[in-house]
């Protein structure tokens, strides 16, 4: 093997050396250090992918080819999906049309019914127009909401007479009566009877007295009664004047007594007493119950 020097100029001052060998490669070129090429068997190459070995985007490929399936096929089987979808849309609207039809024929159904109702409850309404009908129908809803509130008042009313009888009140002509147990002054007396709902008893009648004298008589006590002496005056305590009186012929009682007891009618129905206000006696309660609930 022979090396000989090569002038500088061919590389720019960097020193190169060829070697000639006997091996068939022939000629090697070596680079120094400062920048002389190595032996070609001995670099590195790099090696790039070739464009061959680049991964290409997945296209997607039509249905048909994915199973198999030839595009004249493809075809035919968009146009059955076409005519599927139109199958479907028709029978929807068929369906919708129909389920009109039940509504008009279910409403002309309840108007016929309504109309037989109405005529049954009122002939006038025999050839009446729908509105009108159903102007009647309206009105007869309202009277039977007011009848259905009247009702509702009247089960109240009688719930509450219910509960007075039950409590021991008595009735008469219409009115109830509280023949007290306890024994009270003749204004207290008075206060619990309207804490009750009545009042002291304001008699108008000799049905009225002859009533109240049978059961005071069962007694053997006295009872108030809402009579009151104002000046030279006996009056009711709602002011109503004094028409007609069943004093007892023998006045009992203390001496200028201001108000007024029923007692001892045994003998006779005229048997009111005077005594004073603040002796304690027994009183009577008088309620009234709502006359239109008397009807």
């Amino acid at each position: 093997m022979q090396s000989y020097f090569l002038p500088s100029a061919l590389s720019r001052g960097s020193k190169r050396t060829v070697t000639f060998s006997k091996k068939k490669s022939g000629v090697s070129v070596s680079k120094s250090k400062s920048g002389v090429k190595k032996p070609a068997s001995k670099q590195k190459l790099s090696q790039k992918p070739s464009a061959t070995s680049r991964r290409r985007p997945v296209r997607s490929s039509p249905i048909w080819s994915r199973l198999s399936i030839s595009p004249l096929a493809s075809k035919s089987l968009a146009g059955v999906m076409t005519l599927l979808l139109l199958t479907g849309a028709v029978a929807m609207i068929i369906m919708y049309f129909e389920k009109q039809r039940r509504v008009k024929v279910e409403n002309t159904s309840a108007m016929e019914i309504i109309r037989e109702v109405m005529i049954l409850h009122n002939e006038s309404f025999q050839g009446k127009s729908d509105s009108e009908i159903l102007g009647g129908v309206q009105r007869l809803a309202q009277y039977l909401f007011q009848l259905n509130s009247r009702n509702e008042d009247l089960n109240k009313a009688t719930n509450a007479i219910i509960a007075k009888l039950i409590a021991g009140w008595k009735p008469f002509s219409g009115n109830l009566y509280y023949f007290s147990k306890s024994k009270l002054s003749f204004d207290l007396a008075g206060g619990t009877c309207v804490r009750q709902g009545g009042y002291l008893v304001y008699i108008h009648s000799r049905a009225e007295q002859e009533f109240l004298a049978k059961e005071v008589d069962k007694a053997t006590e006295a009872f108030f009664i809402g009579l009151r002496k104002e000046g030279a005056d006996w009056k009711w305590i709602n002011k109503d004047p004094l028409v007609q009186s069943f004093w007892a012929p023998n006045l009992g009682g203390v001496a200028g007594g201001d108000c007024a007891v029923i007692f001892s009618c045994s003998i006779s129905v005229d048997c009111w007493h005077k005594v004073r206000c603040v002796e304690l006696k027994r009183y009577i309660c008088k309620m009234k119950p709502d006359p239109k609930y008397l009807r």
